[in-house]
Protein backbone atom coordinates (compact mmCIF):
# COMPACT_ATOMS: atom_id res chain seq x y z
CA UNK A 1 0.00 0.00 0.00
CA UNK A 2 2.85 2.38 0.86
CA UNK A 3 4.52 1.86 -2.54
CA UNK A 4 1.24 2.51 -4.33
CA UNK A 5 0.62 5.67 -2.29
CA UNK A 6 4.16 6.93 -2.99
CA UNK A 7 3.79 6.20 -6.71
CA UNK A 8 0.48 8.04 -6.85
CA UNK A 9 1.99 10.97 -4.96
CA UNK A 10 4.88 11.08 -7.43
CA UNK A 11 2.54 11.09 -10.43
CA UNK A 12 0.20 13.70 -8.96
CA UNK A 13 3.08 16.00 -7.94
CA UNK A 14 4.65 15.61 -11.39
CA UNK A 15 1.40 16.41 -13.20
CA UNK A 16 0.76 19.38 -10.90
CA UNK A 17 4.24 20.81 -11.48
CA UNK A 18 4.25 20.18 -15.24
CA UNK A 19 0.81 21.67 -15.84
CA UNK A 20 1.64 24.56 -13.50
CA UNK A 21 4.66 25.42 -15.61
CA UNK A 22 2.68 25.06 -18.84
CA UNK A 23 -0.13 27.37 -17.69
CA UNK A 24 2.23 29.85 -16.05
CA UNK A 25 2.11 33.38 -17.38
CA UNK A 26 5.66 34.01 -16.16
CA UNK A 27 7.78 30.85 -16.55
CA UNK A 28 7.40 30.03 -20.24
CA UNK A 29 7.46 33.61 -21.57
CA UNK A 30 10.64 34.12 -19.58
CA UNK A 31 12.13 31.32 -21.67
CA UNK A 32 10.72 32.78 -24.87
CA UNK A 33 7.99 30.15 -25.23
CA UNK A 34 4.40 31.19 -25.80
CA UNK A 35 1.39 28.92 -25.51
CA UNK A 36 -2.27 29.57 -26.11
CA UNK A 37 -4.46 29.65 -23.00
CA UNK A 38 -5.85 26.17 -22.53
CA UNK A 39 -8.66 25.49 -20.07
CA UNK A 40 -7.94 21.77 -20.25
CA UNK A 41 -4.49 22.26 -18.76
CA UNK A 42 -5.91 24.52 -16.06
CA UNK A 43 -8.58 21.93 -15.22
CA UNK A 44 -5.98 19.14 -15.13
CA UNK A 45 -3.73 21.29 -12.92
CA UNK A 46 -6.50 21.96 -10.42
CA UNK A 47 -7.63 18.34 -10.33
CA UNK A 48 -4.07 17.06 -9.90
CA UNK A 49 -3.38 19.54 -7.11
CA UNK A 50 -6.58 18.51 -5.29
CA UNK A 51 -5.61 14.85 -5.59
CA UNK A 52 -2.09 15.68 -4.39
CA UNK A 53 -3.42 17.36 -1.25
CA UNK A 54 -5.70 14.38 -0.55
CA UNK A 55 -2.90 11.86 -1.06
CA UNK A 56 -0.51 13.93 1.03
CA UNK A 57 -3.02 13.98 3.89
CA UNK A 58 -3.39 10.20 3.62
CA UNK A 59 0.39 9.81 3.56
CA UNK A 60 0.78 11.90 6.72
CA UNK A 61 -2.05 10.00 8.44
CA UNK A 62 -0.48 6.62 7.65
CA UNK A 63 2.94 7.75 8.90
CA UNK A 64 1.71 9.80 11.87
CA UNK A 65 3.21 7.57 14.57
CA UNK A 66 6.61 7.65 12.82
CA UNK A 67 6.42 11.44 12.46
CA UNK A 68 5.59 11.90 16.14
CA UNK A 69 8.34 9.46 17.15
CA UNK A 70 10.89 11.44 15.16
CA UNK A 71 9.69 14.72 16.63
CA UNK A 72 9.98 13.29 20.14
CA UNK A 73 13.50 12.15 19.35
CA UNK A 74 14.53 15.50 17.87
CA UNK A 75 12.73 17.71 20.40
CA UNK A 76 12.96 15.98 23.78
CA UNK A 77 10.28 16.99 26.25
CA UNK A 78 11.51 17.56 29.78
CA UNK A 79 9.19 16.06 32.30
CA UNK A 80 9.61 16.54 36.01
CA UNK A 81 10.10 13.24 37.73
CA UNK A 82 7.21 12.01 39.83
CA UNK A 83 9.16 12.39 43.08
CA UNK A 84 9.94 16.05 42.30
CA UNK A 85 6.30 16.75 41.50
CA UNK A 86 5.11 15.03 44.70
CA UNK A 87 7.64 16.89 46.85
CA UNK A 88 6.54 20.22 45.35
CA UNK A 89 2.93 19.38 46.14
CA UNK A 90 3.87 18.50 49.70
CA UNK A 91 5.75 21.78 50.13
CA UNK A 92 2.74 23.71 48.89
CA UNK A 93 0.42 21.84 51.28
CA UNK A 94 2.70 22.51 54.29
CA UNK A 95 2.73 26.27 53.74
Amino acid sequence: MNYLLNALLFVSFTVTIATGILISREALPLLGITMARDRTLEFLHHQASDITVLLLGLHVAIHWSWIMGMLRRIIPVRRASRSVAVSRQMEGANQ
